[in-house]
């Protein structure tokens, strides 16, 4: 593999561990709410978001999952 490949897949990796990184930031909140417990749903998608650099395609190809509303 060349340098210059190996360099963008750093960058990708980084950039992909910011993106998840942020939303998991995002969501907070949830966790630290004193009026209501997170649901299921809420942990499942904190989950999905801290399994995304175990994915068989991270980091060039990410399956992000869906926040629930």
């Amino acid at each position: 593999m060349a340098l210059e490949d190996t360099i963008d897949i750093i960058a990708t990796e980084d950039g992909a561990r910011q993106h998840r990184d942020r939303l998991l930031r995002d969501t907070d909140w949830w966790m630290l709410s004193d009026t209501s417990t997170p649901t299921s749903e809420q942990l499942t998608y904190r989950q999905n978001l801290r399994d995304v650099p175990s994915q068989a395609g991270f980091p060039t190809s990410i399956t992000w999952p869906t926040k629930p509303s």
